[in-house]
């Protein structure tokens, strides 16, 4: 049979892994794209059946490319999936409009899309025939998945492989595997598209929260505790909304439903993945009280990069728990520094991979890197740069160097904090931890 034609416009390479797992060359020729201008020149080139195309895109908007091949060349016969993290109704309305075949909206299963694909064209899953029983005292045919990480790791510290090598190497298998790696609850990405809709309202909000009961109990039940209580009892998430804040409200919201991730099966972590979770948090904060002193547009935004800054730290945790679980010898000292070493390619690629804006992950790979020159319009990694180093101060996470001078670096320069800022960051620190515990 002729192989069906596809072409993939994903702007981050790791996607490109993972839709090789779909795209099988038993069946598909598979051509790859990073942006819409590079994808309309492999359009035109390869004419190809089926396009999955990202939305999000730099240099030509995925759309646009979705609008060019529809009107500008007249071809409705093409197959076209959009794939999205932020879709909104209107979004997918106009796509639509302009003939797709579907969309998908990050994060994705991609067993399921393989389903979805493979029905589209009518064809069946390639059967493997089984291969028979190892004999006894022979190595089983199939590589271990923890044993295969185990030698990237070592080719990692042999210097055979670049952090973001060991990092795309580590994260494939485990997505393939299943191995114990956090997944974003939906209703993140549901926050996320509120805050990008800055006109959002308290209803619109409370819609979104409804979705999660136990939430909508902690939020009506903190309007009206001690630090927010007023006239009459909040009795609806909208009310509690209303008296909370808007933004506070996406804030904790945000912070609650992620709370899970940080759960731990090994005790030998537990203490870890606890310390990272109160780093991250005070990090939130401080990016945010940091933003409003900069006249922050978006405060929202800067708390949300503050929280996510050391998301591969929990990535890699959770999945070097996994692999070395029966080993009890192991050093941990030596899985805690293999975890910083990895922890900004991991968590970039991870971030980018879920679908959250490129900036974010630029922040994640950058948020440590104190040598790097700031541009003027970096702003925003300045203020989790200089965040993470306050909370370091203030005993949030690894302490800085004896004598360590944190108001001397490019990024508090930047931001132009002052020493008297770890007062008032502290406090705001201990308010923030204060009302959590009111909701648990």
């Amino acid at each position: 049979m002729n192989k069906i034609k596809v072409l993939i416009v994903d702007d981050d390479s790791y996607m490109h892994m993972l839709f090789k797992k779909i795209f099988q060359e038993e069946y598909f020729k598979s051509r790859y794209a990073l942006n819409g201008e590079v994808a309309l020149g492999m359009y035109e080139k390869e004419k190809p059946d089926l396009i999955i195309l990202d939305m999000m895109l730099p240099i030509l908007p995925g759309y646009l490319v979705l609008r060019r091949i529809r009107r500008n060349y007249g071809d409705t016969d093409t197959k076209i999936i959009v794939s999205t993290s932020l879709a909104s109704k209107s979004d997918i309305v106009a796509c639509t409009r302009l003939g797709i075949q579907g969309y998908i909206v990050k994060p994705f299963d991609f067993k399921e899309i393989r389903k979805r694909i493979l029905k589209m064209y009518s064809l069946d899953e390639i059967q493997v025939s089984p291969s028979p029983p190892p004999e006894e005292n022979l190595e089983p045919l199939k590589p271990v998945p923890g044993e295969i990480i185990k030698d990237h790791i070592a080719d990692f510290m042999a210097g055979e492989l670049s952090k973001k090598q060991a990092a795309i190497k580590i994260l494939s298998i485990s997505k393939a595997e299943k191995l114990d790696l956090p997944s974003m609850p939906q209703i993140v990405f549901k926050i996320q598209e509120a805050m990008e809709r800055r006109e959002a309202s308290a209803k619109y909000l409370a819609e979104i929260l409804t979705t999660d009961q136990g939430l909508c109990t902690k939020l009506i039940g903190l309007s009206n505790s001690a630090y927010y209580r007023g006239g009459r009892e909040c009795a609806t998430v909208e009310d509690a909304i209303m008296r909370v804040g808007l933004d506070e409200t996406k804030e904790l919201a945000f912070v609650l439903s992620n709370r899970g991730l940080y759960a731990m099966k090994d005790a030998r972590f537990e203490n870890d993945l606890s310390e990272l979770f109160r780093h991250s948090v005070a990090c939130g904060v401080v990016s945010r009280l940091l933003a409003e002193q900069l006249r922050e547009e978006n405060t929202y935004e800067s708390f949300t990069f503050g929280i996510l800054h050391d998301i591969g730290k929990l990535l890699l945790v959770k999945i070097f728990s996994e692999i070395y679980m029966e080993d009890e010898g192991v050093d941990l000292d030596i899985i805690r520094k293999l975890t910083l070493k990895l922890h900004n390619h991991t968590g970039s690629i991870f971030v980018a991979s879920m679908g959250f804006p490129k900036k974010t992950s630029q922040i994640v790979l950058h948020h440590d890197n104190l040598s790097l020159p700031l541009l003027p319009e970096e702003t925003q990694l300045a203020i989790v740069m200089a965040a993470n180093l306050l909370v370091r101060k203030l005993g949030y996470g690894e302490p800085l160097a004896d004598g360590y001078d944190m108001f001397d670096t490019d990024a508090c320069r930047h931001v132009d904090i002052k020493p008297d800022i770890l007062a008032v960051a502290e406090k705001r620190i201990d308010t923030y931890f204060n009302i959590l515990g009111a909701m648990a």
